[in-house]
């Protein structure tokens, strides 16, 4: 299984579990109640069974633009391995209760110079398109933004979106020339 395939396997189930959950907790929501962002968030975290420790990893290290009304599900800082021996770039998925065409028209703006794919109702912003490349297979090493509507906890559309990076890599220390020692 290929890492969209997964991501769809786990997105659709998280989905069938979304219409239960929001109905359970939307009887005994109070006034201080997170977002339906947020709940659609949690329970992706808890659906796909998240560690914490992905929601927590920097956002920083993301080296491309993160549509701001979106909230992080997990952030892959070392990317995904593949049985046959491949690694993909770090990765993050966010959710956003905002439309899929503001999503896409935020990308189009903000990566001009990506090349921007069509498929299966998905929008896919990449650095490099390849000359008979497929998506994803052909692209886990390539900078790449994939966007697709999704369903919110309370029923409504959303849109989810990964990222796919190269990680910001630290600054080196500047060496200081040695001072010459006072005699």
């Amino acid at each position: 299984m290929n890492f969209k395939q997964c991501l769809a396997v786990l997105t659709a189930s998280a989905t069938m579990a979304f219409t239960t959950f929001a109905y359970a907790e939307t009887t005994s929501q109070e006034a201080s109640a997170p977002s339906v962002l947020v709940q659609t968030q949690q329970a992706l975290v808890k659906m796909m069974g998240i560690s914490p420790l992905m929601i927590q990893s920097p956002k920083e290290a993301i080296t491309l633009p993160i549509y701001g009304e979106s909230e992080m599900v997990l952030n892959k800082t070392l990317g995904m391995d593949f049985d046959d021996g491949r690694r993909s770039l770090p990765f993050a998925t966010f959710v956003s209760d905002s439309h899929y065409d503001d999503v896409v028209t935020y990308y189009k703006k903000a990566l001009p110079d990506f090349a921007e794919l069509h498929q299966k109702g998905e929008t896919q912003f990449v650095k490099l398109a390849l000359d008979g490349g497929q998506y994803p297979n052909d692209y886990y090493q390539i900078p790449n933004v994939e966007i697709f509507p999704t369903q919110l906890v309370d029923g409504s559309n959303g849109t989810m979106f990964v990222i796919m990076y190269h990680e910001k890599k630290p600054a080196k220390p500047v060496k200081q020339a040695a001072q010459p020692v006072k005699q």
